[in-house]
């Protein structure tokens, strides 16, 4: 039977990809709105958006002021028929508002055109394990569909006196202890601006000092701690997988110092042990493998923090961390080559090196985020690192062995000059 051609296989399944990820963003529900009476079509009679304060108190609770415009006739109607003023406030609070079933204390009055809604919130906020730092996570929405939506003109969380905010949410910006987003406004990152609440916000706060700063990031590390590891391990199944059979084939093809490379093997190994002499002697100094292994490092480095300082963050983590890894085969080869008993650990560095750049991204938006950028950017990325690692560790066994060649050699002609070994 005559086997599809590849191009229509690679068609079909990028089709299949594409419908994937249709139904998912088809499946997921609306945006709920940060401030569910906010809005100009929300409550009757609305003339602007609206704005929206939460001011956190000391104990991690939360009051929310929501006070929306309305016109002449509409605050005219509220202030004669208080029924029909909380029917329309209650109404406007759909299923899909940020709070869910959690607003307590609800209360609406009009105050010369404007309506105000006030109500309680428990719980938005913990505090840290150690020290006086806290997180509020209450707007993280993690892995599930749920999305937010600003909504009004501008929402505003206010912490408690003293305290300020130690993290820098996308499209807020901070000003004496309080964290703003505007709608259409532009905040410290300007990508992560506009309309859109960002569903991966938190805030970590803490009282003024050094102390207490790291405790506030170690609440957000106890609080996303669980599912960022679990995240990492979903995604780092198919970065440590590909570069582990790379890390067999190199502690398997000529194991032992008494075996030489040969073929293709011996000729990149031959190759590339040239260059790295080459470049040593440019930069006057030992082809050693601590030389080379640190000369390796910084480069990755350079590389990485360019693109970081260029704004390719995502990029940069790629970088450093499947960088490090390729880096690393240099002295696994090598190590295998002399016999060494901790070459493992090397081994073990090359595998764990890329989930730096998994761990660092965790958590990921949704789980089927996972399984994209592991099929369209850690396949592909850590394929290639799977094939210059290994290429690197030939040119490390390579040193090695011409190492070792040159040092029995050396033993040779002292044996022969006295007639002896000497030690």
């Amino acid at each position: 039977m005559r086997s599809p051609p590849r191009v229509a296989t690679a068609v079909v399944a990028l089709s299949v990809l594409c419908l994937a990820v249709v139904a998912l963003a088809a499946g997921a529900p609306p945006p709920s709105p940060i401030c569910g009476v906010c809005g100009s079509d929300t409550l009757d009679g609305a003339t602007e958006p609206g704005t929206l304060d939460i001011y956190v108190d000391e104990s991690g609770d939360s009051q929310w002021v929501a006070q929306v415009p309305v016109n002449e006739t509409a605050a005219a109607h509220y202030q004669t028929d208080e029924h029909a003023l909380a029917t329309t406030v209650d109404d406007s609070q759909n299923r899909y508002r940020a709070v869910d079933d959690e607003a307590q204390n609800v209360t609406a009055t009009i105050d010369d055109q404007t309506v105000r809604v006030e109500y309680t919130v428990p719980n938005v906020a913990r505090q840290g394990v150690v020290g006086d730092g806290w997180v509020l996570e209450y707007f993280y929405a993690g892995d599930s569909p749920v999305r937010y939506e600003l909504v009004a003109e501008r929402v505003s969380i206010h912490l408690p006196d003293d305290y300020t905010v130690t993290n820098s949410p996308a499209a807020g910006s901070i000003e004496n202890g309080t964290l703003t987003w505007v709608s259409g406004g532009s905040g410290e990152d300007e990508e992560a601006a506009g309309d859109d609440f960002p569903s991966r916000t938190y805030v970590t706060y803490a009282q003024s000092g050094l102390t207490n700063t790291a405790a506030s990031w170690t609440a957000a590390a106890v609080a996303f701690g669980p599912v960022v590891l679990e995240h990492t391990v979903l995604a780092g199944v198919v970065p440590v997988v590909i570069v582990g059979f790379a890390a067999v084939a190199t502690s398997t093809v000529g194991a032992g110092r008494s075996r030489e490379l040969a073929g293709r093997s011996r000729w990149v190994g031959t190759v590339g042990r040239t260059g790295c002499v080459a470049l040593c002697r440019r930069l006057g100094v030992h082809h050693s493998r601590r030389t080379l292994t640190l000369l390796g490092v910084v480069a990755v480095g350079l590389l990485a923090g360019t693109g970081w300082l260029a704004g390719f963050l995502f990029e940069a983590l790629l970088i450093g961390a499947f960088g490090l890894s390729v880096v690393l085969f240099l002295p696994f080869g090598h190590a295998l080559a002399r016999g060494e008993r901790s070459a493992w650990l090397y081994g073990v560095a090359c595998l764990l090196a890329p989930l730096g750049a998994v761990a660092a991204l965790a958590p990921f938006p949704t789980s089927g985020t996972i399984y994209v950028l592991s099929l369209i950017v850690f396949l592909p990325t850590a394929g290639g690192t799977a094939v210059l690692g290994y290429a690197l560790s030939l040119v490390g066994r390579e040193i090695a062995l011409e190492g070792d060649g040159k040092q029995r050699e050396t033993q040779h002609r002292q044996t022969s000059a006295d007639g002896r070994p000497r030690p």
